[in-house]
């Protein structure tokens, strides 16, 4: 071979990458964690029993059961805390995208930042601050802060993700 020419690469065929190498996201974690819980709902046909009417069966035919009201209840409460734990993931992915300008990196998508964070609660955007900080290490309000910046929007972004005390505490130290 002469100067500048390389030998042909070889491909690997049949190079598979286990689930074990892959290894899980935290969403991931957390979808597969609900999907598991709920798997019956999802297999069932509109009319069979779902987690949801399973619930609403037993507190029809038991409701002078308190044993099985307090199981209901609590089915129901971790049910909850799972739906509210992927959102919450989910949401700060979708902060990080948006900020980061998605796939290509071309901007942010104000779009998408305004759809996950204006219309939560502050319970909601607290869980999602700290899906944010175990995610990626970083302060979600410093990220979306120096993302937008510091005119109008960017000052309403701010205020709209911070907990009351934050926010009172801000506003004054601007003089508002």
């Amino acid at each position: 071979m002469g100067c500048g020419a390389s030998a042909p690469v070889e491909t690997i065929k049949d190079a598979r990458v286990t689930e074990a190498e892959r290894g899980s996201t935290r969403a991931e974690v957390a979808r597969d964690n609900l999907t598991i819980a709920e798997a019956e709902s999802v297999k069932t046909k509109a009319g069979n029993e779902t987690f949801i009417a399973s619930c609403l069966k037993a507190r029809e035919e038991h409701a002078d059961d308190a044993k099985v009201m307090t199981e209901c209840c609590t089915r129901l409460q971790a049910h909850n805390r799972r739906l509210k734990e992927y959102v919450a993931i989910y949401d700060a992915q979708t902060v990080k995208e948006a900020a980061d300008g998605g796939f290509l990196g071309l901007g942010r998508n104000d779009r998408k930042l305004i759809a996950c964070l204006c219309t939560r609660t502050k319970s909601q955007l607290a869980r999602t601050r700290r899906q944010y900080r175990e995610l990626y290490d970083k302060d979600m309000r410093a990220e979306v802060k120096g993302e937008t910046g510091s005119g109008g929007y960017g000052r309403m972004m701010f205020f709209g993700m911070a907990a009351p005390d934050e926010y009172v505490a801000a506003c004054a130290s601007d003089g508002l």
